[in-house]
């Protein structure tokens, strides 16, 4: 089976608990999140996580991160998944948003649109 998501970009953070944020498009089947009781699109996300990378393993911590709802398709296309390019501004929000909720900041902040 294809991977789902896509990894764009992994920043390195200077200050916070973390030492990168990782940001991926993610295929999303949708459906109720039962964490907030919203109703999700399928389709393509943008999604913002901090990660602890090491030698020989990543780590997450919970509800750090975020997504954000970019394109919706009605089933799974690896190519539309290995195509679609978000826009800077779409990027920027989510990722600002993570820095800002994580007091946290990158060493650099590169264009990935």
């Amino acid at each position: 089976m294809a991977s789902q998501s896509r990894i764009l970009a992994e920043l390195e953070v200077t200050n916070g608990n973390a030492s990168h944020i990782r940001i991926s498009i993610v295929y999303r089947i949708g459906g109720i999140n039962y964490f907030t009781s919203e109703n999700q699109k399928r389709g393509l996300y943008i999604d913002v996580t901090p990660i602890t990378k090491s030698e020989n393993f990543i780590s997450y911590t919970g509800f750090s991160g975020t997504c954000m709802f970019v394109k919706e398709l009605k089933r799974f296309s690896q190519k539309q998944l290995d195509t679609f390019k978000p826009t800077q501004e779409q990027i920027d929000k989510v990722l600002n948003h993570v820095l800002g909720c994580n007091n946290m900041q990158v060493k650099n902040h590169l264009s990935l649109a």
